[in-house]
């Protein structure tokens, strides 16, 4: 019976992380207001993180519904020129992107955004898109080479673009850690118990 209910505990403790896919919309942050706000250096929304560089100097922003960049959705931008946006899963582990929603920062923009991934597996891939200069966004799909990746970063340079919609996979790759339940050990240490009466038992 002992032997049973181990076997159950290590039966538990093998399986795999729950993971699911998620878009990464950021409408917590969308506000009604003629103007953008600076939300600093950090986002994070659905076991995702998206960062700006420390070093610059105006991190990341957002659009209010009525300024002039508002295309029908809450959207990040880098508001630093030449700034870098990263995207990682919150506490590491391996991920697949699969698709990102791109649009000019103000209208319609001619922007051209090169996303550059480091491999689960070691090395990196690129992936270039181009907007076509027509106000709204778009959607662009990342090839198979970005199935396994550890992060993405990406530049903030003229035209300048905003982002949206980040579908983004967890489930692939690499689980991030996670931490064993608080009643792990009670429950350890009450087994170890039931073999110990039962050991005296028999006798």
């Amino acid at each position: 019976m002992l032997g049973l209910r181990c076997a159950a505990v290590a039966a538990v403790l093998s399986l795999p992380v729950s993971a699911q896919a998620v878009v990464i919309d950021f409408d917590p942050l969308e506000a009604e207001h003629g103007w953008y706000s600076q939300i600093g250096y950090g986002y994070e929304e659905d076991g995702f993180e998206v960062t700006a560089g420390a070093e610059e100097s105006n991190g990341l922003g957002v659009w209010g519904t009525e300024g002039p960049g508002y295309q029908g959705s809450a959207a990040l931008f880098n508001d630093t020129p030449g700034g870098v946006v990263t995207l990682r899963r919150i506490g590491g582990g391996a991920f697949a992107l699969d698709a990102i929603d791109l649009a000019g920062l103000y209208a319609a923009s001619a922007a051209s955004i090169t996303f550059d991934a480091i491999l689960a597996i070691g090395g990196t891939a690129s992936q270039t898109f181009q907007l076509d200069a027509l106000a709204g966004f778009e959607t662009f799909t990342f090839g198979s080479l970005f199935d396994d990746i550890l992060s993405v970063s990406w530049m903030q340079s003229s035209p300048y673009h905003q982002f949206d919609n980040i579908a983004a996979d967890s489930a692939s790759g690499t689980p991030a850690p996670v931490p064993l339940p608080a009643s792990l050990p009670l429950l350890l240490g009450a087994l170890g118990a039931v073999a110990l009466v039962r050991r005296a038992r028999t006798a």
